[in-house]
C-alpha cells in the first residue's frame, strides 16, 4: 500500500511540474501587437502579465499543454485557464529564443516578442 501511495505521489508531482511553463519563454519580453503598440509581457511559471505603454496590466493565468520541435523550431502550447484560450509560443528562427511570436491555433500572430528591442513581424523575417 505505501509503494502505490509513493507511486501515485510522484506520478501527481510528475503532472504538476509539467504543467507549469517552460524556462525557455519565462522572464520578461518586449513586444508589439499588430497595430505596432509596445506592450511589456512577464512569463512566470503558472501566469504572465502583460502591461501596455500607458500603465495598464492584465495577467492571465495558464498552464503549458503541448511543446514540440521539428528542424530546431520550437513551439509551446499555452492554455489560459480563465478563458479556456490556446495560445502558442512560436519561435520561428531555428536555435534562437530571443526572438518569438505569440499566435493563435491558426497562426495569426498577435505579439511578436524580442528580449532586447520591439521588432515588428516583418522585422523578424528580415533577420
Amino acid at each position: 500500500m505505501k509503494k502505490l501511495l509513493l507511486l501515485f505521489g510522484l506520478v501527481l508531482c510528475t503532472l504538476l511540474i509539467s504543467c507549469s511553463g517552460s524556462d525557455t519563454y519565462q522572464g520578461e519580453w518586449k513586444a508589439t501587437d499588430e497595430n505596432n503598440k509596445h506592450f511589456t509581457i512577464t512569463f512566470e511559471k503558472r501566469k504572465y502579465t502583460i502591461t501596455s505603454e500607458d500603465g495598464q496590466v492584465s495577467t492571465h493565468n495558464y498552464t503549458e499543454f503541448e511543446h514540440h520541435t521539428i528542424n530546431s523550431i520550437e513551439t509551446y502550447g499555452i492554455r489560459m485557464i480563465e478563458e479556456g484560450k490556446e495560445l502558442y509560443i512560436h519561435f520561428p528562427i531555428k536555435n534562437n529564443n530571443v526572438i518569438a511570436f505569440i499566435q493563435t491555433k491558426g497562426k495569426q500572430v498577435l505579439y511578436t516578442l524580442s528580449r532586447d528591442a520591439y521588432l515588428t513581424t516583418s522585422d523578424v523575417y528580415k533577420l
